[in-house]
């Protein structure tokens, strides 16, 4: 977190409680429910998304998207807009999940992009003994970890991640976030949001990919675009950047070290990020959440420093 001074007594004391609840977050030192002992935090109230627990969960993923991206559906908005707020989750099928109910809310008309598909070989004939066994229409419903989907649903004005280092001296690295500028069958014109190529208009053609041990007797080569929309990203994919807006959606506890300190390290002000949470364990002190911060990651952390 950005912590800012200011000469608002009030403000200068949200300041330092946050401050504060991020320490003692990152090492541990929260306030332990005896009903659920040290593994768990509380999430603060003044955080937590204000809905209704028997409303089906993907009216609260509304509600939640709505209070991040407000307006969405009104127009055309500048980069900042995109560039200061986003939706974290732990997991890629929930990110998955979210940005299935954000097409309708972006102003603009669809286009649908599909993957050109076909076998990757050594030699041409046996790429086309693998192709007659293989037609496109089989490969394009291939699933593997790690390969791109199919098909892709953009539109203008889109925030996008892109998922593939293209070029480090364009600005081109994995996690780059763009915005869509214009489509076109092989190509996108996008501009750069945040960083120090912010506003640059880059181009991001199709690239192959090669799928490598997908268990099928076939290497499947797909050129798509190398990028994912990028209105929700996983705690993990999200590389440092401090924005104005956070939404912090969790299904589920998360899984690995450190991962809901870093979510809540984000933001500038708590007071700019809401959190949902699907069925939390709640007690008489409040909601709370796993939280995953090993004592002995920290430990050996203090000893070096």
């Amino acid at each position: 977190m950005r912590v800012q001074t200011s000469r608002n007594t009030q403000t200068a004391a949200e300041v330092g409680t946050s401050a504060e609840y991020l320490l003692q977050v990152g090492d541990g030192r929260h306030f332990i429910s005896p009903a659920l002992g040290p593994d768990f935090i509380k999430v603060p109230e003044d955080t937590l998304l204000d809905s209704n627990i028997e409303e089906q969960v993907w009216h609260r993923l509304l509600h939640l998207v709505e209070i991040v991206y407000t307006d969405l559906n009104s127009g055309n908005h500048p980069d900042d807009y995109f560039a200061d707020r986003i939706i974290l989750t732990p997991k890629n099928t929930d990110v998955l999940a979210i940005s299935n109910l954000m097409p309708e809310k972006v102003h603009g008309e669809m286009h649908e992009f599909t993957s050109v598909d076909s076998v990757d070989g050594d030699d041409e004939l046996q790429r086309q003994e693998h192709g007659d066994l293989y037609p496109p229409e089989f490969l394009s419903t291939v699933s593997l970890s790690g390969m791109y989907p199919h098909k892709l649903n953009l539109k203008v004005g889109t925030p996008v991640i892109l998922i593939r280092k293209m070029s480090t001296k364009e600005g081109l690295c994995n996690g780059t976030r763009l915005r869509i500028v214009q489509l076109r069958p092989n190509c996108m014109e996008a501009a750069i949001m945040g960083g120090a190529f912010a506003g640059k208009r880059v181009i991001i053609p199709r690239i192959a990919l090669v799928s490598k041990n997908s268990g099928f007797p076939f290497e499947l080569r797909r050129k798509p675009f190398p990028v994912q929309v990028a209105f929700v990203m996983t705690i993990n994919k999200w590389q440092g950047q401090s924005i104005h807006r956070l939404g912090l959606y969790l299904p589920e506890p998360v899984f690995s070290h450190g991962q809901f300190y870093v979510a809540m390290s984000r933001v500038t002000s708590r007071n700019n990020i809401v959190i949902l949470v699907d069925e939390p364990p709640t007690t008489s002190e409040g909601v709370h959440t796993k939280k995953n911060v090993y004592r002995e990651i920290v430990a050996v952390d203090e000893a070096v420093v």
